[in-house]
């Protein structure tokens, strides 16, 4: 709360794969709660529409069901990986056709967390040194 009162605050969020309905839902709700808050997603291998990926294992489809689609964000980063064994990369990488901040990985499996990880902190490290050089006026939390 101190650095909101301070003025305005980017936030960023990572996600992989359900953690990216939560993250991409955690920022609309903040942004919603105050407007001095800017959302940053990374989003590995999302899972974009749960119901839809998950509903085939019949389990919990009662709450299952409460987990809209999401739509992709211009304000999230998504990494995808063609070797993902949970979740169609095909299907996704469609979903997200004509977002222009996407990376495809040849190499990562759903988990995303060999050494193709380090594209992910790179990108991570881009931002904050955006944010560091003063090329925004929003401090980093």
């Amino acid at each position: 709360h101190q650095a909101l009162a301070n003025g305005p605050v980017l936030l960023i969020l990572v996600g992989s794969s359900m953690w990216c309905w939560l993250a991409s839902r955690m920022c609309d709700s903040l942004r919603a709660q105050s407007p001095s808050i800017s959302c940053r997603l990374i989003l590995i291998n999302p899972c974009l529409d749960p119901w839809g990926a998950l509903n085939q294992y019949e389990q919990q489809l009662d709450l299952l069901a409460k987990y809209t689609a999401i739509e992709p964000l211009p304000i999230a980063h998504y990494f995808i990986s063609r070797h993902d064994e949970v979740l169609d990369h095909s299907a996704t990488i469609q979903q997200l056709k004509g977002t222009e901040s996407i990376t495809i990985d040849e190499l990562a499996d759903h988990r995303f967390n060999g050494p193709e990880f380090e594209i992910v902190l790179d990108y991570i490290t881009g931002i904050t040194e955006v944010q560091s050089s003063g090329a925004s006026n929003a401090p980093l939390i």
